[in-house]
């Protein structure tokens, strides 16, 4: 693909042998971020991220690959941290540009953060006080994308999860992260160590 940019076919496999079942209260225990995303059985996230809020811990949901809206709007309210790309945004809230994406995710379906990376362009944050727009930390030459907006969600949750800070520093932390990730080709193997951050 040009430019770096990457097209994506799932094959969920033993993923969807994942079932709500597999999860206790005991699984959730001292643990301070709960991350879920698209590729396990609706009924399992929507039980992962219900005993993650009752276990006190924080709740991060991508939207990847995007789910039906109806699947969506049964577990949406445990969402603390919504992160999605621009076509799941898009997608979800039936809207027609990112700023009122945004703005309807967060109002229709009462989600306090909702981030919505943007690839080169950065991202886009809507938290209770208001809607920013920020670019990416530096520009990078990009190799491939395939990764990056997991390495968004890793970022982000691990910044989350290791210091207080605002919402903005976490989403600015895992842009600078992500945006080094599409300057290697793969996805893991692409991902910088700590000590290349550095």
């Amino acid at each position: 693909m040009e430019n770096g940019e990457n097209s994506i076919v799932v094959v969920p496999g033993a993923n969807m042998l994942f079932t709500e079942e597999d999860l206790d209260e005991k699984s959730f225990e001292g643990i301070k971020i709960v991350v879920c995303q698209n590729e396990i059985p609706v009924c399992t996230t929507r039980k992962a991220l219900e005993l993650g809020r009752l276990s006190g811990a924080q709740t991060i949901y991508s939207p990847a690959p995007c789910p039906k809206r109806e699947d969506f709007e049964t577990f949406c309210e445990k969402i603390d941290y919504l992160i999605a790309n621009e076509t799941e945004a898009l997608q979800l809230s039936g809207s027609e540009n990112i700023s009122e994406a945004v703005e309807a995710l967060q109002k229709k379906y009462k989600i306090k953060n909702v981030i919505v990376t943007l690839g080169s362009d950065g991202f886009a944050l809507k938290t209770d006080e208001e809607l920013t727009k920020h670019p990416v930390a530096e520009k990078v030459k990009v190799v491939d994308t395939t990764g990056a907006g997991d390495s968004f969600v890793g970022a982000f949750s691990h910044s989350l999860a290791s210091a207080k800070k605002s919402t903005i520093e976490h989403a600015k932390f895992a842009s600078f992260v992500a945006s080094r990730s599409t300057t290697r080709k793969g996805t893991q193997k692409s991902y910088f160590s700590r000590a290349e951050l550095a």
